[in-house]
């Protein structure tokens, strides 16, 4: 990850005077224990911060493109990853799919879409990112147990 010893550590000559002190091998293998643990943590953290900006990202994309045909090859070049990456990462950090998150934002703006009774289940569906009338029906219904006409 490119991180600097002194931004984990502290600065070397503590790091060194620290491992000068212990009396006994069995002090020293806790204290590298400890360090590892040290590490694997900054490293979590690391990437922790650096996933949650991707997902912050693809949410983005989400919100953005939802009402179209938008594939997850798309969502992928628009932050320079791999789709079989961001399907993983993405169901890792949300708890489910990319598709599954379109579904239901696309779910809820039509629901709002739905509340204007000027449009026609055609036109709502379209404007949600459905590619036909019928699929979005049987989703909607899927998904809320009633059907969009209702």
């Amino acid at each position: 990850m490119n991180e600097k010893i002194e931004r984990v550590f502290g600065e070397e000559d503590t790091l060194w005077s620290k491992v000068y002190r212990f009396d006994t091998i069995p002090d020293v293998c806790q204290w590298v224990k400890n360090i590892v643990k040290m590490v694997t943590q900054h490293i979590f953290k690391k990437r922790s911060e650096k996933n949650s900006s991707i997902i912050d990202s693809l949410i983005n994309i989400l919100e953005g493109n939802y009402h179209r045909q938008i594939t997850i090859n798309e969502i992928a070049k628009k932050v320079y990853l791999s789709p079989s990456y961001i399907c993983t990462l993405f169901k890792e950090s949300m708890g489910e799919s990319i598709i599954d998150y379109l579904t239901k934002l696309r779910l809820k703006h039509a629901q709002r879409l739905l509340a204007d009774k000027s449009l026609n289940i055609y036109e709502v569906a379209e404007k949600t990112g459905f590619n036909s009338t019928s699929y979005f029906s049987v989703v909607f219904k899927n998904a809320y147990g009633i059907s969009p006409k209702n």
